[in-house]
């Protein structure tokens, strides 16, 4: 393995030419030696992903002409960034000229900034980046630490076998505290020293306006290098209509999900007579993702829960209803229930019970003593839904408070709680003579960390190499405080259109002043959602449920991509039409998974 892994500090030497260049003094990675991969590591890394033909030259970003379409930073963060507001979507266009050439060669810094494990394709980002910049003599930092630096140079030749790889071995992420101004006075120095004429951030949205803040603060500096991001959600909570499909991570994180709950779903002990298994994957984006991979037999998510004004009861009567009458009458005996990681968020009587508690906190304080004194002080109905939820929960809801002043919201393991609950009503049922089940097994699975850092899919490992070199294209032509995007998802890899969403497009003001990722609002930006509305009642007395497979990184000959992508994908870009009478489309196959489908044709 060359020299590229080693940590260096920030000491510097002048060379010949007059830059600063960093000095190695502290060799000690902790980066895997490739000797230690899989056979199927190593034959990835040699899988050279496809580009977009846009990207095949030099083309020229100009702003969408499409008025209307994007809707632009609130007002009130232009006191925060008057540099960054404003700015146009941009898109990618063949040149009409040959390109200009830089004086010196340009010198590129990355890091990966984030609080959270860096999601699958991050990796060829860096190398989409790094290969971009072998069409000329430049160099490309890994940084290590914003402040400090720690960088080293990242060559190709080096470190050519993390292409496609999971995991952040290359460049792992660091997390970035709170910005001080001592901090951006430091990474400022940083890029002086280092002579950077660009630098690419590769952030979660948690990280997006601390992102925009280090783009503001650089673009005030004298030679200051310009900044884009690169962003990287296996949740998939950031979406913007046509300009930001999908980030890097959220298709591998589906893969992995729907694979382990089509296992769970068809697992020698969900044979079992009453067993049923409550499974939670995460973020409302990737529930609604992994329900239509696998056909559940019920499915609550935030949104739809707060759209049709469900109770706990309600949910929790629901479900019993439903299983005894899949028992009973249509002798399915076992089942999948999904539910998002919002479920206790969004139902009607938790925002009653904050308001109400909230209430009580500033009219009679002192009579708010204990978890028991609070539940006499409640209404009836609140009060009996106050004594359903657990005791941490409780008592975070009566003695602590959140960033708004509001009673904080402990979120318990849903899946968990919601069995349990079920259970009791079937339980209860039984002893009044009412219709049940005489052996009721739930079994609760949280699949959050699975979503971690699984392998990435064929379409994360292209997406993250062609945004590497969306990244190098707009530093290279100055544009700053931009988030490298692709659109056009539904089409062949080759058709991909390179674009860039200003950062303050996707930020809004939150509580306090503070500023938070604008999150996508699952019925006006995710067309999944209706098609998901339509088709989750004909699951409900149906042994439906599907089996995605494993992670595919090859298509079959002949397999349409497309077809092959998520349905996220499917129902943004394909003229899906439902027939009432009918349970699926012809455009949107939703019996069998691609998978399935060429595994019956193979022989």
């Amino acid at each position: 393995m060359g020299d590229w892994a080693r940590q260096v500090s920030c000491t510097f030497q002048t060379t010949g030419d007059g830059y600063l260049e960093s000095v190695a003094a502290l060799p000690t990675s902790k980066t895997r030696d490739f000797s230690r991969w899989s056979q199927l590591e190593e034959w990835r890394s040699k899988q050279i992903p496809e580009l977009p033909e846009i990207l095949a030259g030099f083309p020229e970003f100009v702003p969408v002409d499409e008025a209307g379409e994007v809707v632009d930073a609130e007002p009130e963060l232009l006191s925060n960034f008057p540099n960054c507001c404003g700015l146009p979507v941009l898109r990618a266009v063949p040149p009409t000229g040959l390109p200009e050439l830089p004086d010196e060669p340009h010198r590129i810094g990355i890091a990966s900034v984030a609080s959270t494990v860096a999601a699958p394709g991050t990796h060829n980002v860096i190398l989409g980046l790094r290969t971009f910049f072998d069409k000329s003599d430049a160099k490309v930092w890994g940084i290590r630490n914003l402040a400090k630096g720690n960088q080293f140079e990242i060559v190709s030749g080096d470190v050519q076998y993390f292409l496609n790889q999971a995991g952040s071995d290359l460049l792992p992420t660091i997390p970035l505290l709170r910005l001080t101004d001592a901090a951006l006075n430091k990474l400022g120095k940083l890029c002086a020293d280092l002579c950077l004429t660009g630098l690419v951030l590769i952030c979660s949205p948690a990280e997006l306006s601390q992102v925009a803040r280090i783009a503001e603060y650089l673009n005030g500096c004298v030679l200051g290098p310009p900044v884009v991001a690169v962003l990287h959600s296996v949740k998939g909570n950031v979406h913007l209509p046509k300009w930001f499909p999908t980030s890097i991570g959220f298709d591998s994180a589906v893969g992995a999900l729907a694979e382990v709950t089509g296992n769970i779903a068809l697992s020698r002990q969900s044979l079992g007579i009453g067993t049923y298994h409550f499974v939670c994957v995460g973020s409302p984006p990737l529930t609604l993702e992994i329900a239509m991979q696998t056909h559940p037999t019920l499915c609550y998510i935030g949104e739809d829960i707060g759209q049709r004004g469900l109770t706990l009861r309600a949910i929790i009567d629901e479900v019993a209803d439903v299983i005894v009458e899949r028992h009973h009458d249509h002798g399915l005996t076992t089942g999948i229930i999904l539910v998002s990681d919002d479920f206790f968020e969004a139902l009607v009587e938790m925002r009653q019970l904050r308001d109400e508690l909230n209430k009580l906190r500033l009219e009679k304080l002192a009579a708010v003593r204990s978890e028991e004194a609070a539940l006499q002080l409640l209404p009836q109905e609140l009060g009996e839904f106050f004594a359903m939820l657990p005791a941490d929960v409780c008592h975070s809801l009566v003695f602590r408070s959140d960033a708004n002043n509001m009673p904080l919201l402990n979120l318990p393991e849903a899946e968990r709680e919601l069995a349990t609950l079920v259970a009791r009503c079937l339980a209860c049922r039984a002893e009044k003579g009412e219709r049940s089940l005489a052996e009721f097994m739930p079994h609760p699975h949280n699949l959050r960390h699975l979503m971690c850092s699984p392998m990435p899919t064929l379409l994360d490992s292209r997406l993250g190499y062609a945004l590497g070199h969306v990244a190098g294209l707009l530093l290279q032509q100055r544009k700053n405080s931009y988030v490298a995007s692709l659109a056009n998802l539904g089409e062949p890899c080759e058709k991909w259109d390179a674009c860039a969403v200003p950062l303050t497009h996707l930020l809004a003001l939150g509580p306090q002043t503070t500023l938070v990722p604008r999150g996508p609002k699952l019925a006006s930006d995710y067309a999944l959602f209706g098609i998901w509305q339509r088709l989750q009642a004909r699951w409900r007395f149906q042994g439906s449920i599907r089996q995605p497979g494993p992670v595919q990184f090859c298509l079959p000959p002949g397999g349409h991509p497309l077809k092959w992508s998520n349905f996220t994908i499917q129902a943004e870009y394909l003229c899906i039409e439902l027939e009432d009478d009918e349970a699926e489309s012809p455009k949107l196959d939703a019996k069998w998974v691609p998978l399935e489908v060429w595994r019956q044709l193979v022989r």
